[in-house]
């Protein structure tokens, strides 16, 4: 997130109003993959710790009372620090590759020494990204 300095304004914004001018089917999938591969296993790894049973006594009404409170604290942690990483990991990849084509990531992985040139594309059609080509 430091190296590629994404535009804090636009990602504020983005937060409130999601938009993607010009986008087609490919751009909405993509969208849509990003979502479920970023988004899904952060909730899944923070609120692993929330699946476990505690001890608490269901019969007393004040003890299931504290208990919910102390869930809802706990989750809503969970899901703000899910957040974070989901922002973090989502704007790093929107200003790294949009308006990128196939050969600015092979230029930028050959600047880097990635051993995984052979694997890059080598032409100038639009950059598809993946987990692979991030």
């Amino acid at each position: 997130y430091v190296v590629v300095k994404p535009d804090q304004g636009e990602v504020v914004k983005g937060l409130f109003y999601p938009s993607c001018s010009g986008c087609g089917r490919n751009e909405l999938l993509q969208a849509v993959g990003i979502i479920g591969a970023i988004i899904m296993p952060h909730n899944i790894y923070l609120h692993s710790a929330l699946v476990k049973s505690r001890q608490v006594n269901r019969s007393s009404a004040a003890e299931v009372k504290e208990a919910n409170k102390y869930y809802l604290i706990e989750c809503s942690i969970a899901l703000f620090v899910s957040l974070l990483i989901n922002i973090f990991v989502i704007a790093v990849f929107g200003a790294a590759f949009y308006g990128k084509s196939n050969m600015d990531v092979y230029n930028m992985c050959a600047k880097s020494g990635s051993p995984y040139l052979d694997k890059l594309p080598k032409d100038n059609h639009t950059l598809e990204v993946d987990i692979f080509k991030g």
